[in-house]
């Protein structure tokens, strides 16, 4: 799968920043913060292909309103 480039958090100073990718599929693909094991098993119905990252809320509203602008 090829990922594109298509958000980065804009209150990040650097590297490792959460950020967002495009997928030829139409998925978005995002990337954040590790949960810590604990965390990890608070999540419901998670299958064993699937996790969680943490990512800043000013990051979901980006992706909010890139997901509402391309609905225009």
């Amino acid at each position: 799968m090829q990922l594109t480039p298509v958000l980065k958090w804009n209150n990040c100073g650097g590297e490792n920043c959460p950020a967002v990718y495009d997928t030829e599929t139409g998925d978005l693909v995002i990337q954040g913060w590790n949960l810590a094991a604990d965390e990890s098993e608070q999540l419901r119905n998670r299958g064993d292909d699937e996790s969680g990252v943490r990512i800043p809320y000013g990051l979901a509203e980006q992706i909010a309103d890139m997901v509402n602008a391309r609905r225009s």
